[in-house]
This record gives structure tokens, sequence and C-alpha cells, in this order.
């Protein structure tokens, strides 16, 4: 009795210290001390209930404000059915899954609020509920949202805002699932109804996911449909230009020739917003008037409708007016080929005897642009310095005439080029220069750097360094920009000078702002490689550590930033010797999942533990590890169970050691780590004999 008596006051004592630790907010010392004692939580529920889910309450607490979710869950879902701790309970599991992204078992946890009415289900609980349910990925996902509106609808009808928001959600993610199933028929139904029900209004992106789900039917009817929902709804932007002439489009390819030009009547009517729409509005004029091309024009027989035109002109029939010349040149744009640029040469001769108009500057350079594709390169140049004799109107006009007298002054280069004598090219571009009779513009250069990249082997790289030091002459600040930097970091890698093209590659890396991901990536392979021959591994790693900030700014996915965070640790602890920095960068790179690149970044970290005589801290890393997702075929399994049992091994823990030898032994291992395998049957069958001895001998 006395040793019953001296239990119970130790455990009440313990009881008292554990409240203590509580209140005082001291969890690590509470949940060491539960640890330290593990029949004192046993002995509790066996005596008393209440007090031992009150401790298992404390416990879960203090396991929450130290932010161990997973063991939290394990300690809240053993109370939870308990009516005095249910609420809290239920609270502490929902923080617990969110912390832990686990959105399926927040959506369960709710389901089972919602079966049992018990906590009440508040309006921030069904906020939590839709967000854990909008983050599922399963073929249900949709349905499960709509089960929790309506039950939120029916709970709280009084909470539009939030109820709205959820609809128009639910309503726009069926959208985008039949969209993306290109059910258009299904498309249009959809978005018919949600504007008939009121739970959508026809604003711009439904409309066109409505019309361009009709025109993939072809269905013309539902397209003429769609415009006249548009002008119930919307009736000022039915009224458009684009929109008339849509409809008119639709209507044409129905079959109703009449409701087409009703259309195109409206689409006159309507007031030019743009110089674009008052061009679109002539074409429709000119459409109309020419009713008696309008069967040639239809039939697309452009030749008939450019025949006759010549023909009437020439007896006198037809004025060649602005409109009538305006339709023989679109009707010669109209054909393929030659025939076109023929045509619009024959529009133009024609246009210079019986309307002896100056032309402006575009009509000379559209003669010169259809010369050139006939091959008449002389008539091209001719109509191009006819072009420079135009006294330009307006600053486009002077803008165009500028780039002819480039193009002409480029013309002496163009024999050259069409023979690819690359070197008579650069050589007279550096002469010219250096002569003052040619300017190293942005234009020159690029035609000067454009030649040297067409050179063989080494004399194109030489001249690509050559270009940017004449260019350094006369603008050094062009050399320095990035693709500047990168061409010269290029060209002399290619040369043998990696000193000098890893200046060149450092300097452009650093001019690249965070926001342009794939450009720093490139560079980082193109200084990788060559510090890697150099074996100069701080400059790697600090060229990783560029890699990795971007990265992780990014919104990459987190695997590509979690790999350059495994190969700086690599480095660090391989080639740069320093343990500490690189156990940092492996738990940087560890993820917690399963991929071979996160496990072996977690094995690392305890082997550098193990190797500093942190063994605890080694084994508890290596028991998480064996707790993960890992085939059992993975070279990595058998590795960290080996690892466990060697570690167990040298604590003298003979049965944990056994089972993970026994577990490597009869693992799927890989070729190359068959000595383990062995290794671990010989491991175990000592350990098997040194315990049946043990036990003869007892």
């Amino acid at each position: 009795s006395d040793a019953r008596l001296e239990e119970k006051e130790l455990h009440g004592f313990q009881t008292q210290l554990i409240l203590t630790y509580y209140e005082q907010k001291k969890c690590e010392k509470l949940l060491a001390e539960l640890k330290n004692k593990p029949g004192y939580l046993q002995n509790s529920k066996n005596t008393n209930q209440e007090e031992w889910q009150h401790l298992l309450f404390l416990k879960g607490s203090c396991l929450i404000e130290t932010k161990r979710w997973e063991d939290s869950r394990i300690v809240f879902r053993k109370i939870r059915e308990t009516e005095k701790y249910r609420e809290q309970s239920i609270q502490m599991l929902l923080e617990a899954h969110k912390q832990l992204e686990d959105w399926k078992s927040i959506t369960w946890e709710f389901q089972d609020v919602f079966d049992r009415k018990s906590p009440v289900l508040t309006i921030p609980y069904f906020q939590l509920w839709i967000f854990a349910a909008q983050r599922r990925t399963d073929f249900q996902r949709l349905e499960r949202i709509k089960i929790i509106f309506e039950r939120w609808k029916k709970a709280f009808p009084e909470d539009s805002q939030n109820l709205t928001q959820l609809n128009l959600y639910i309503y726009s993610t069926r959208l985008q699932d039949l969209t993306a199933q290109e059910n258009w028929k299904e498309v249009s139904a959809h978005i018919r109804k949600g504007v008939k029900s009121g739970n959508i209004t026809l604003n711009e992106q439904y409309f066109s996911q409505l019309l361009f789900a009709e025109q993939k039917l072809e269905n013309w009817v539902g397209v003429l449909s769609a415009y006249s929902l548009l002008s119930k709804h919307a009736p000022e932007r039915a009224e458009k230009l684009d929109i008339l002439i849509s409809q008119a489009k639709a209507a044409e390819k129905l079959g109703d020739k009449e409701l087409s030009l009703s259309f195109y009547r409206k689409a006159l009517k309507a007031k030019p917003q743009t110089e674009k729409d008052r061009k679109k509005q002539d074409e429709i004029s000119k459409f109309l008037a020419e009713g008696a091309f309008q069967k040639w024009i239809e039939q697309e027989e452009w030749t008939k409708v450019t025949k006759a035109i010549h023909q009437e002109v020439r007896a006198k029939k037809r004025i060649l007016n602005d409109q009538n010349f305006d339709l023989l040149l679109y009707a010669e744009k109209k054909k393929s080929g030659n025939k076109k640029y023929n045509g619009i040469l024959d529009a133009y001769a024609l246009l210079a005897i019986y309307n002896k108009k100056k032309l402006a500057i575009e009509a000379q350079i559209e003669q010169a642009i259809a010369a050139e594709k006939l091959g008449k390169k002389e008539l091209s140049m001719q109509f191009y310095r006819k072009a420079l004799e135009v006294k330009p109107q307006t600053e486009m006009d002077k803008s165009k005439q500028d780039e002819i007298r480039n193009f002409l002054a480029q013309s002496s280069f163009q024999k050259l080029i069409d023979r690819k004598e690359w070197s008579k090219v650069t050589k007279i571009i550096y002469k010219e220069v250096q002569e003052n009779t040619r300017t190293l513009d942005d234009k020159n250069f690029e035609l000067l750097l454009y030649a040297e990249n067409k050179k063989p082997g080494r004399e194109k790289y030489n001249g690509i360094l050559d270009a940017y030091a004449l260019l350094a002459i006369h603008d050094k600040k062009k050399t320095h920009t990035i693709q500047a930097q990168i061409d010269q970091g290029y060209a002399a890698e290619k040369l043998g000078g990696y000193k000098r093209a890893k200046g060149y590659y450092r300097s452009a890396l650093k001019k690249v702002p965070d926001k342009n991901v794939d450009l720093v990536l490139q560079l980082v392979g193109e200084l990788t490689r060559l510090y890697e021959r150099s074996k100069d591994y701080e400059s790697l790693v600090r060229t990783y550590k560029r890699a990795y900030k971007v990265l992780k700014k990014s919104s990459r996915p987190k695997k590509e930033y979690q790999t350059y965070a495994y190969l700086i640790g690599y480095h660090q602890s391989s080639h740069l010797k320093q343990t500490k920095i690189a156990r940092i960068w492996m738990m940087r790179a560890d993820g917690g999942g399963a991929s071979t690149q996160e496990l072996q970044a977690a094995f690392w970290v305890a082997q550098l533990d193990r190797e500093a005589n942190k063994r605890d801290k080694a084994l508890k890393r290596l028991k998480e590890l064996a707790g993960r997702k890992i085939s059992k075929k993975s070279s990595m399994y058998v590795q960290i169970h080996f690892e466990l049992g060697t570690l167990y091994h040298i604590k003298e823990k003979w049965k944990s050691a056994l089972r993970h030898y026994r577990i490597v032994a009869k693992a799927r291992a890989p070729a190359n780590l068959k000595q383990f395998q062995k290794a671990a049957k010989q491991k175990a069958k000592e350990i098997d004999n040194y315990l049946k001895s043990t036990g003869v001998s007892q």
C-alpha cells in the first residue's frame, strides 16, 4: 500500500509539473516530460479518463505551438470524439491540415462535422471548406464544391456576397471544363442558360466564348442568335461596326443574301471610331456600289473583274476614278503568284494613261515591290528612285524615304551578299567606317555582325570579337549590353579564351534582371561549363546561388530551385569542404517529397550529421526519410534502411537494427548495391544468433 501511495503521489506531482509547464508556456519541456515518461499517459488513461483527455489536449496544443503538425493530428484525432474537447480538437486539426496543405483531410473533417452537426458550421468554416475543396484535383471536385455551396446557402442564405462569388466560380469552372473538352455545343448551352438565369451577365468574355463555340460548330444560325442575344443585353455593343460586319458574313454563310446586305447597310450607318473603321466602310461602299461585278466577286473570278475594267476604261465606258481604280487594284491583289504582281503593274500603267495624276510615295513603293517579286530588279530600283522624287507630305512619308535611301545604299552589298562573299562585305564595312564614309549605326553593325557570323570556323569567332572591338571605338556602351556580352563570351569560348569568356558571361549575368528567368538560367549554364572546366567551385557556387534566388522569387516549380540548392550543397561538401553550409543547402533541397533528389539531399544531411558525431539527429532524419513513399526498387530505399540498421547497431538496439537489416536483405536492390544486401544479411544473421544466445542464457 505504501508503494501504491508513493506511485499515486509521484503521478500527481508529474501532473502538476505538466500543468505548470503549460501555464508557463514551456511547451518543449512539457513534450520532453511526456516523452521521457511513456507510461505516465497510459497510467492516466487507465485511472482517470478525464485527466487523460485533458493531458492529451495540452500535449496537442503544445505540438501545434511548436509546429509539429503531423504529431498534433495524431493526438487530436484521439480526443475529438469527446464532448468537452471536440470543438477545440476540430479547430486544431483543421489548422494542422491547413499547414500541411492536406486539403483532402480538411474536406473529410468538415464532412464529419456536417454529419454530426457538431461543432456548428460558421461562415469562416464554410470558407475554409470551399478553399480546400477547390484545391483538390480529383474528378469529383466540382460536384463536391456544388454540394458545399448548397449546404452553405441553406445555412446562411443571407450571405449573398460570398454565395454570389462562389456561384460564379462554379459556373466559370464548369465552362472551363467544357471548353477544355472542346464540347462546343455544351459551352453554348451553358452560357445561354447562365445568361437566362441571371447567373452571369453577357460581358465581352462570355460573348466571345459563346461566339467562338458557335463558329467552331459552324452553326451560323447559332452565331446570329448570339448576336441577337448581345443586342438584347448590350445594344450599344451590338451596333459597333465589326459586330455588324461579322453578322453580315454569318448571314452570307447561311445563304441569306438579303439579310447579309441589310447588315452591310447598317454597318455604313455606324459611326466610325478610327481611320481603320472608315477604310472598312469605304470597302463596303465599293462592294455595294459594284453590283454589276457582284457575281464574279462572290465567285472570286478576279481575272474577269480586272479584264472587264480594262476593257471598259479603254472603250471609255468607265472612268478610271479613285473608286474604280481601287476596285481594279483590289481585284489584282486577290490573284496569286506572278499574276498578282503583273496585275498591279498593269493597273498602275493603265492609271498613267487615263488618269495622269501624281502618284504618292506608297504607290511607287507598291510598284517597286511588285517588280522585285517578278525578279525585275532594275525596274524595282527605278520605282524606288521615283519614290524619292515625290515631295513628302507627312512625317511617315519622310520616314519611308529614309528607309528607301538606306535600302539603296545597301544595294551595293546585295550582290556580294547574294554570292555569300562575306569577307568582302566585312572588309568594305571596316574600310568605309575607318574612312568616315559609313556610320556604324545599329543597322550597319547588325549587317557587319551578320556577315561575321556567316564565316567558317575560327574566322567567324575572331570576326565577332573584331566587330565588337570596332564598335567599342565608336560607342563603347553598346559593347556592354547583355546581348553584346553574350556574343563576345560565346566567341571567346570557341577560340579557347575560357577566362575571357567567363568575364563576359559574368558581366552579362550581373545585368540580367531577376524577372528574366530563362536568360539567367542560360547564362548560369554557360558559366557552369566554364567553372567546372577550371574547377573553380567557389565561383560555381556563387553562380548557382543566383539561379536559386531567381527561381525562388519566380512562379516556376519548386523543384527547379531545389535542384540548385542540391548542387550548391554538393559542391560545398565535396569540393569546398564546408560541411555546415552544405548541410543548410541540402536541407533547402529537401522539400519533404519522395523524388530521388529530395531523398538524396535528406540522406546527405543525415550522413553529415553522422560524420559530425550527431547520431541522434542522423537517426531522426533517417526515420523520417523511411516514412516517405519510397519505391522498394529504389537504391535510396536500400541505403536508408541500411544506414538505419547501422545506427541502431551502434546504439545496440538489436531488434531495430535487425528489422532494418532484414528490410535491406529482402529489397530488390540495384546491381551496384548488392554488397549492401550481402552485408545486411550477414549482420542480420549475427544479431539473430546473438539474440538467440542471449535468450538461451537467460
